[in-house]
């Protein structure tokens, strides 16, 4: 049976991190030319649903079997039953068209796979003259990078799924930081309907992975840089983005912004939401922001 968002049960994200994670790949061993692939396509094996999840990863790199079930309800074809969709996942995990793996801790395992593209299936989208960026080396990210895209894909998700003012989402996308001659690659965009115009908004995904502290710092100079440089046209945008930190949890979101100000880190325009208020049916209630009034450090959730 497929679980719906409000039936979810846990306290603690799936995507949050856990002591001494480790990646461990769960493909299948042996080599499946192109020319079977190309085969089992013209015999119908392979079909239009498979191409709709290769899609689906070329866009959001890495993605669980609920996540990607979730976009093919978009376009009717949802899996009533996980098990159908985890067959159908196996077949193309045997034909290179994915890869899979799974996290694991002390013995124990996630209870969800990560699915990401495999070689045979970027041969297949270049075929269909979509644009591929992912390369075989992608798919060597650590566990805290790939769960920091799985987060920001739940929320891309959610508000796909329960928001009327969805408009579009994206995996990712660049900005540049001119001061400091550097890309920084944002973990997802959305643009949504505000006040009749289109609210642009990037994403960044923060997980509590050894170091992370630091490492987000590194970004938020980056970020800090390409909105107190912005000008029309920066990055291919004519307004500056509204920025949404993805936290793995409330108290998390609190120590990312106490990275922002004990490093005096000048933003505007920056939101927060965690893992898993992604869950609740009111997705317009889910953002929050902080505000300081009279030195007294308020978290105000937005409606």
């Amino acid at each position: 049976m497929v679980v719906k968002d409000e039936e979810v049960q846990t306290k603690r994200s799936p995507f949050a991190m856990m002591e001494n994670e480790k990646k461990i790949n769960d493909g299948y061993d042996g080599y499946t030319s192109m020319q079977l692939v190309l085969n089992r396509i013209e015999k119908g094996i392979i079909n239009e649903e498979d191409l709709y999840i290769l899609m689906y990863l070329n866009e959001y790199e890495f993605m669980t079997s609920r996540q990607i079930n979730k976009l093919l309800e978009d376009e009717g074809k949802e899996y009533t039953e996980y098990k159908k969709l985890n067959r159908k996942l196996d077949k193309m995990l045997k034909n290179k068209l994915v890869n899979r793996t799974y996290f694991g801790s002390f013995g124990t395992k996630a209870a969800y796979k990560v699915y990401s593209l495999d070689k045979n299936g970027k041969y297949i989208l270049e075929a269909k003259d979509i644009k591929v960026d992912w390369v075989p080396t992608d798919n060597l990210k650590n566990v805290g990078e790939i769960k920091s895209i799985l987060a920001a894909n739940q929320v891309m998700i959610a508000i796909k799924e329960k928001s009327k003012n969805y408009i579009k989402s994206k995996g990712k996308v660049v900005i540049r930081s001119k001061k400091l001659n550097k890309n920084l690659e944002t973990k997802g965009y959305l643009e949504l309907n505000y006040k009749d115009a289109v609210a642009q908004i990037i994403l960044e995904s923060v997980r509590r992975e050894e170091g992370w502290k630091e490492r987000l710092l590194d970004r938020l100079k980056i970020y800090e840089d390409f909105y107190n440089s912005f000008e029309a046209g920066d990055s291919n945008f004519q307004m500056p983005p509204y920025l949404l930190f993805v936290a793995e949890d409330k108290k998390h979101m609190a120590e990312i912004y106490e990275v922002i100000v004990l490093n005096n880190i000048n933003l505007n325009n920056k939101y927060f939401t965690y893992d898993l208020i992604q869950m609740d049916s009111e997705i317009n209630k889910s953002w929050f922001t902080f505000e300081d009034k009279e030195n007294v450090i308020n978290l105000v959730q937005l409606d």
